[in-house]
């Protein structure tokens, strides 16, 4: 019997495909994205991983398990480290108009509404379901752009993607997916049934696909 957590991508695969091929991946992929495109998408992500790094001090909080809880600090560290770090270093270079900025935050805005608002909804299971959910998407994308072609980690754009097949984003989103496997199968013991973690695999990625298609709102 496979693990709850691939159980959890193999049933909502076709979703998962979907979002994989959206306009934006599929213009990172291919190096096809824009450069003002490119702009307000480090905005608009440097938004979501300030919102993943509350919902994972969350995650950390609402451990159960004492022996787990260096895990979600680990990803709080990486959060606030590596990624913020990153986009400290690689905005300034990515110039867009301040209107634009502010409109693909607006229009994005519902990511981290979701997720934020998933704590109060879900719980614990929630928060760990929506994050591995945008955790294997990532992972599944920058893992594809990797293998079709060779990264340059001196454009900004290959290093973001570099970030997220390292071994350490690889790790995380393992442990993710151990997570969801100790989960319990009943909401009234803080977990879920499959019905439930197929309901939020598939909200957050939908959330994502709103959120990646915020970046285009001026018709091109």
């Amino acid at each position: 019997m496979k693990p709850r957590s691939h159980e959890l991508v193999a049933r909502n695969r076709d979703i998962l495909e979907r979002s994989l091929n959206g306009r934006f991946i599929t213009e990172a992929t291919d190096s096809s994205l824009a450069p003002q495109h490119f702009a307000r998408y480090l905005a608009i992500e440097e938004q979501f991983v300030k919102a993943a790094v509350r919902v994972r001090a969350f995650t950390l909080f609402a451990e159960p398990n004492w022996d787990s809880v260096a895990h979600h600090a680990a990803s709080i560290e990486d959060l606030l480290g590596e990624q913020l770090t990153y986009f400290h270093d690689v905005r300034a270079r990515h110039n867009a108009a301040p209107a634009d900025i502010g409109r693909a935050i607006e229009l994005s805005s519902g990511l981290s509404t979701y997720v934020l608002g998933s704590v109060s909804s879900a719980g614990y299971a929630g928060a760990i379901v929506n994050m591995f959910a945008a955790e294997t998407l990532y992972l599944e994308w920058c893992s594809r752009a990797a293998a079709s072609r060779e990264l340059n980690p001196v454009l900004d754009l290959d290093a973001w993607i570099a970030l997220h097949v390292s071994p350490s984003f690889r790790k995380q989103v393992g442990i993710l997916g151990a997570f969801v496997e100790a989960l319990p199968e009943t909401t009234a013991e803080g977990g879920g049934s499959d019905e439930h973690l197929d309901a939020w695999f598939t909200a957050m990625l939908g959330a994502e696909d709103n959120f990646h298609d915020a970046i285009y709102f001026d018709g091109a």
